[in-house]
């Protein structure tokens, strides 16, 4: 290239560099770098928790934090792109993020820190038609909370007992009791562990229902569902029970004694004037030839009806039916005769008179019937006696008095056995089971009524724990025992005891039970009232899942009877309050 031409070209280059470093031919504004910063918008996070709110720099190289309020949050830098937040206290808290260098950058954030906490349990729960069932969830609540019930319908079937392990409750101004909630109904209860169990009462109108119970802080709220499904536990629609009403032919005041393990029922008709027995054929009118009253007393598994009957003089005597017709059974001599007991082995257990003297009851006598042989067992120095019961062994129970003193006794055909709780002022029996197991009441020194069981030579003081009273009801095949006790608010509810071992029982929402017996399989069955409707509904204890049986359109019902193959007999009322009795089969599964 040509020198001159060289050189000339470099100068060029050299002035166009210059001419658009300083931004030659055009209006050039002064624009500075973009500088910002931002933090993530919202964070929820429970107290012992540590969750991050996520910070964004441009153009900062640092940041400053503020929290309000300035405890509680436990908030704090974490590197140059993140705050973590582990809080100790419950509350809403305002975290800022401001640009080291400049202060007018800056973010905002919200930290919401809830008051409730689930521990244990679920806030859903599937239970089932026809039955009562309960889940419960545990949940820490970090202030004050209370508890409202609503269900898809707008109404309030829920029942909800509620306990709390640290502090004290408010419901209805008891502590720790079932209540039947309503839209009026509100439970409160302080900071600490709490439980909440949640109960529908039976549901037969064939749809499903759902109910919402809300427990709410000032911050915070928990919403737990329960759905009853219109089907059993095992997913089957539901079915209900085929009830037969047992109501002898033209008598509506119809009552039932007794259902043997075959089936076969008794009881009497027309104010108690009439007895009946009832197969699958029908009901069997028993009206001993001749007589102006007769009582049936039991059947035994062979189907044999006994009991007693009166002439028009007053006097006489027990009888046997079989299927040749009536068989009486007189002690002889005696003036009047009553069988109690005839076993399955064959054995008569009964008490006869042998005197009109009233003024003292000497004149009462036991005795057992062994094939053509009567064996008297006399008490003489009593003014009375009653009958407790009667084992299948021959064994009797009962009491007898000398003037204002009660004592139990028991006896077979070797004599009798008083029967004296150690140090009791008096002493008094209730029934005697199978195996020889003995249930009473004594009054103590003090004047205190307790219970015991008898079981041999021993002695054994029956007190639920923490009750004011135990009364003990009976006594299963098993061993079992069961009961009823007065707790600290005055309600009943029940007992089973099982070795050292006490178990309540208590439909949700109870506040009276009845226990009225256990099957061989550990089913325990009753009756228990409601506060809500203060009537009686049937229920049913299979392992810690209760189930409730109530009459069709009857407003009470009781059980009453259980036999091992499930059949179940009980009594109802309908509105009218007048008692009607039933059986059904089919309900226990």
């Amino acid at each position: 290239m040509n020198p001159l031409k060289k050189s000339g070209f470099i100068a060029a280059t050299i002035l166009l560099m210059f001419f658009v470093a300083c931004g030659g031919g055009r209006n050039n504004n002064n624009h500075p770098p973009t500088v910002s910063i931002g933090i993530t918008q919202t964070l929820k996070v429970r107290v012992g928790e540590s969750k991050n709110l996520q910070v964004t720099r441009q153009n900062i190289n640092d940041f400053t934090l503020s929290v309000n309020p300035a405890s509680g949050s436990g908030c704090v830098k974490s590197g140059n792109n993140a705050v973590t937040c582990t809080p100790t206290a419950s509350g809403s808290y305002n975290v800022t993020v401001t640009a080291a260098a400049d202060t007018t950058k800056k973010s905002s954030a919200t930290v919401t820190v809830p008051e409730l906490e689930i521990i244990s349990g679920d806030t859903e729960y599937v239970l089932y038609a026809n039955e009562t069932e309960s889940d419960k969830t545990t949940f820490n609540a970090a202030g004050a909370w209370t508890a409202t019930v609503k269900d898809n319908a707008g109404k309030t079937p829920a029942w909800i007992t509620i306990s709390n392990a640290v502090s004290g409750l408010s419901v209805n101004n008891y502590a720790n009791v079932p209540v039947q909630m309503n839209s009026a109904t509100k439970i409160s209860g302080a900071a600490g562990n709490n439980s909440i169990i949640a109960t529908l009462q039976p549901n037969r109108s064939g749809a499903d229902r759902v109910a919402i119970i809300t427990i709410a802080t000032a911050i915070d709220q928990i919403a737990i569902t329960v759905t009853q499904r219109y089907v059993t536990k095992n997913g089957v629609p539901y079915v209900a029970p085929e009830f037969t009403i047992v109501e002898y032919p033209g008598y509506n005041d119809t009552v039932i004694f007794g259902i043997t393990e075959s089936g076969l029922i008794w009881g009497s008709y027309d104010s108690y004037t009439h007895y009946f027995v009832k197969n699958s054929d029908g009901y069997i009118p028993i009206e001993y030839p001749g007589a102006t009253r007769t009582y049936v007393t039991g059947i035994t598994e062979s189907g044999l009806i006994y009991g007693n009957f009166s002439d028009s003089h007053g006097l006489g005597q027990g009888f046997v039916k079989n299927s040749d017709g009536y068989i009486p059974i007189g002690y002889p001599g005696a003036l009047r005769t009553n069988i109690l007991r005839i076993t399955n082995s064959g054995l008569i257990l009964g008490w006869f008179w042998e005197s009109w003297d009233f003024s003292r009851y000497g004149h009462y006598h036991l005795f057992v019937k062994n094939s053509d042989d009567y064996i008297s067992i006399d008490l003489p120095f009593a003014d009375g006696i009653g009958f407790r019961g009667t084992t299948e062994s021959g064994l009797f129970l009962g009491r007898y008095w000398v003037e204002d003193d009660y004592h139990g006794f028991f006896a077979n055909s070797d004599g009798y056995i008083p029967i004296e709780y150690p140090g009791a002022i008096s002493t008094n029996v209730y029934g005697i089971a199978e195996s020889g197991l003995i249930w009473g009441r004594y009054v103590d020194p003090y004047g205190r009524i307790r219970s015991f069981v008898k079981d041999g030579d021993s002695y054994m003081r029956i007190e639920y724990p923490g009750a004011a009273y135990t009364f003990v009801d009976g006594i299963a095949e098993s061993g079992l025992i069961w009961g009823s006790y007065i707790d600290p608010y005055g309600w009943m509810p029940s007992f089973v005891k099982d070795g050292d071992n006490y178990i309540s029982i208590n439909p949700p929402g109870a506040i009276t039970v009845f226990v009225n017996g256990i099957t061989s399989s550990g089913l325990v069955w009753g009756y228990c009232r409601y506060s809500g409707d203060n009537k009686y509904h049937g229920f049913l204890k299979d392992g810690d899942r209760y189930r409730i049986l109530d009459y069709p359109g009857s407003v009470e019902t009781e059980i009453h009877y259980v036999t091992e193959s499930g059949l179940v007999g009980g009594r109802f009322k309908y509105a009218d309050g007048a008692p009607h009795y039933f059986i059904t089969e089919g309900w226990i599964e």
